[in-house]
């Protein structure tokens, strides 16, 4: 049983699960009960496609396939062995799930999305008991318990690349993708460990017993349930302290984040039912009783619903946490370009003068999470309103690409400022670029740079990422780039070189 659900703004794919957040709710509250199989362990969700996996152990035991439209089981994959854990890479359609049935028989399947099969079998350690992916590195992160190590899979050739050592008896892990560090949560620490050198970096010391492990990457909190003390435990991942202690049911065991609410959700086995943390106030908004003794839990922040893995009773518990209300769209100014702006993520452009990022982001302010800005060394900037300590974004300069968090829908009515750039500079790596060239198809407005190109992505009104890659039209869906796109693309050429826009 693992805990799915943390997402994060990833320095290269910018976390290609998309948010969409339900307006008008009236808060956490339990809206469906799904029968699946018996005993339900752990569950992963994929945001594009609505799909919610769930593994269960029982006699015949299965990986349900739940369409999260219809809240009905669509799909069963049949197994020997009993799944544990489920993780998910949404970016190559692979799902990874642990077997441990004895020596010999521990194993992380890797299971095709689309056609179901199993397409490699992958030989791990003793008692593989949580898996994390990076969709970034396409890695995925296997936690043996009993050896007390945490195996990396490299996703392109489904090897083992590296066995990373942690602290004694490990029992969750968790990736931050923009930062590259992978956190495991064992009986009375945390270790860290690099994803780029597999190693372990740092360790944070608990005080009581640690069992579940998620994080916020966007507020950098690092959230761990202690099983025997009916607390969760808030630590900054900067200072390593315990920031507050929250109260909740009896044997929390899993967590996860939904960063489009900034909510904690927790599993408690023993009470059965979830207590809901605000991650604002690190205090308790809503305790709901769900099924029969509560483990893995999984958030779509696409559709802000959480699911829970009874495995008393063979269910998952559907809730809805979605935020209420929402800022008035403002009346436009004469001239402004209107940019729809969604709960979630969205990926923007600023096409304004220059100005304080608060005074661009004024008309609608209150439903901003947190701003990020891609620089030339691939890492990001952030601002995150009324915590300037940790902001590095003051101002916003025209033709500037933003990726958004919104907590609530909005209109972005903006003028242009000056006349619009007629190209842009590219670096080897991931690029962020407000496109001000004429609407064509992506191959004829790249057609300059198809050497240096590896792929194009565009965050599209339907919360979705659309893609262009170069001589792949079997895999590109993106129609046209229009004026004041902001596309984020691969470049492959070590040395500069300049896109240059038609008119």
């Amino acid at each position: 049983m693992g805990v799915r659900g943390v997402l994060s703004v990833s320095s290269l794919l910018l976390a290609l699960l998309v948010l969409l957040a339900d307006v008008g709710a009236t808060g956490p509250t339990v809206v469906a009960t799904v029968p699946v199989a018996d005993k339900v362990e752990d569950v992963a969700v994929n945001a594009d496609t609505n799909r919610i996996y769930v593994t269960c152990g029982g006699q015949d035991p299965v990986l349900s396939v739940v369409d999260g439209s219809t809240d009905q089981v669509v799909d069963v994959v049949t197994f020997e062995l009993s799944p544990w854990a489920v993780a998910l890479n949404p970016m190559t359609s692979r799902l990874y799930l642990s077997f441990s049935g004895g020596q010999g028989e521990e194993y992380v399947k890797v299971i095709d999305e689309t056609t179901r099969q199993i397409v490699a079998t992958v030989p791990v350690g003793s008692w593989p008991i949580d898996i994390a992916v990076n969709t970034a590195t396409d890695r995925a992160y296997v936690v043996n318990h009993l050896d007390s190590t945490v195996m990396v899979i490299d996703g392109a050739t489904n090897q083992v690349v590296a066995t990373v050592e942690v602290a004694f008896l490990p029992r969750s892990v968790a990736v931050n993708q923009t930062t590259n560090r992978v956190y495991v949560v064992s009986q009375d620490t945390v270790s860290v460990i690099d994803g780029a050198t597999n190693q372990v970096v740092d360790s944070i010391a608990l005080d009581k017993t640690g069992w579940g492990l998620a994080l916020n990457p966007d507020t950098g909190r690092i959230y761990v349930t202690n099983l025997f003390d009916k607390s969760v435990s808030v630590i900054d991942s900067t200072s390593k302290a315990v920031v507050a202690t929250v109260a909740v049911g009896t044997e929390s065991v899993g967590l996860a984040v939904n960063p489009t609410t900034n909510h904690i959700i927790v599993t408690n086995e023993g009470s059965n039912d979830v207590t809901i943390i605000d991650g604002t106030t690190n205090s308790v908004v809503a305790t709901l009783s769900v099924g029969d003794g509560p483990r893995g839990v999984a958030v779509n922040p696409a559709t802000n619903r959480a699911y829970v893995a009874n495995q008393g009773d063979g269910t998952i518990s559907v809730i809805s946490d979605a935020l209420s209300g929402g800022t008035p769209t403002p009346t436009p100014p004469p001239g402004a370009t209107a940019f729809t702006l969604a709960a979630g993520w969205n990926h923007v452009c600023y096409i304004g003068a220059e100005q304080p990022i608060e005074d661009a982001l004024a008309p609608f302010l209150a439903d901003v999470a947190a701003v990020y800005g891609l620089r030339s060394d691939q890492g990001y900037d952030r601002w995150f309103p009324g915590r300037p300590e940790v902001s590095a974004i003051t101002t916003v300069g025209p033709y500037k690409p933003l990726l958004l968090l919104m907590t609530g829908g909005a209109t972005w009515h903006q003028s242009p400022s000056g006349s619009s750039p007629a190209s842009a500079s590219l670096a080897q790596g991931w690029n962020s670029i407000c496109y001000t060239g004429a609407t064509k198809p992506p191959g004829d407005a790249t057609s300059g740079i198809t050497e240096d190109l590896s792929i194009l992505y565009v965050l599209g009104g339907n919360q979705a990422w659309s893609r262009y890659v170069p001589s792949r039209p079997e895999v590109s869906n993106i129609a046209q780039l229009e004026q004041y796109d902001a596309v984020l693309m691969l470049v492959t050429e070590p040395d500069p070189t300049t896109w240059t826009f038609d008119p």
